[in-house]
This record gives C-alpha cells, structure tokens and sequence, in this order.
C-alpha cells in the first residue's frame, strides 16, 4: 500500500512515546476508534485527520523531557509528515484557508527545516525559500566560481547542466 509509509512513521512514533494508540488519541483530540480504524484500513488520511494527529505529536513532543527520547519522536513526526507530504502534495492546497496554511506552516515547522521548506514552497511559490544547507551549498558555489575566470565558469556551468541528466544526481521530483 502507498500509504504504508506515513502509518508505519506514526506507529514508530507512538511505540517511541511509550503510548498506545487510544492514549495517542487523546493528544490528537480523535477519538481512539477512529485513530484505530485508520491503522486497520491503512487509508488515505484526509488532511484534517492528518493535521490533528500532526498536532497530537507536536504536543507529545513538547511534553517529552528526556531530550533522548525527544530527539527519536522528531525524527519519527519528521518522517511521518514528510511520508504524507510525498504521498499526497495536493491535500494540503485542497484548503484555501489562509488560518489553515498558517497552521500546516506551523506542524511543517515543527517537522524540520526541510519539511518547512516545501511546504512554504506550495504555499508562497514566488518566494524564494532555502534551507540553511542549500544557502552553504550556493554560497561554497559562489566562492569557488568566484575563483574561476569566465571560461572556467562556463565549464563549471556546462558540467553541472551535464549533472541534471544523470538519474543519481536528480531530485525525486525531476525523474
């Protein structure tokens, strides 16, 4: 099933919080059945349900002390919003809220930097959005390039043109 990843994220996510499904529920504001309903069927989450789970684990999360502990449950909301994120793009411009977009901003905020990212890309398209590591990559481009006379830059320009070709090198979104 596609969905598989997302539930399979979320799960890891609530055996990592020590919490079964119902207790989980609780800190999402759904009611324990339909939480298990949803594990059962392993179908398309609706982007309500997914964002009150999203907020359910935010609020584990903060409510964590053992910063060990914290870190996996991070990592495991991370996957679990970016898995849904993947799987169905358009679930989150199906809602022409803007009170909506600033709380999806809000849960991708929480998921990382690189969630934040897409999703401040769907909803402000004209806005230039980089990560802090693509700002370093483009900034080590810059200086380097800075060394290279005009032919050398439009050899480095042609190798990387070059590069986009190659499957390995291409963003999943390229392919």
């Amino acid at each position: 099933m596609e969905n598989k990843a997302y539930y399979l994220a979320l799960n890891e996510f609530i055996k990592t919080a020590g919490m079964t499904q119902a207790e989980f529920a609780d800190y999402a504001r759904m009611h324990p059945e339909i939480l298990k309903e949803c594990f059962n069927t392993q179908s398309k989450l609706i982007i309500g349900t997914f964002l009150s789970i999203a907020m359910g684990c935010v609020k584990v999360i903060e409510e964590t002390a053992d910063e060990s502990k914290r870190s996996g449950l991070q990592k495991r909301y991370t996957r679990f919003f970016d898995a849904y994120l993947s799987e169905w793009p358009n679930e989150f411009l199906s809602v022409s809220n803007p009170h909506f977009h600033r709380r999806v901003e809000e849960m991708a905020k929480a998921a990382g930097e690189a969630v934040y990212v897409k999703i401040r890309g769907m909803y402000h398209p004209d806005e230039l959005v980089e990560t802090a590591e693509e700002t370093g990559i483009l900034s080590r481009l810059e200086a380097l390039l800075s060394h290279l006379n005009e032919d050398g830059q439009r050899e480095a320009l042609r190798r990387i043109e070059e590069m986009t070709y190659v499957p390995a090198y291409q963003n999943a979104q390229n392919r």
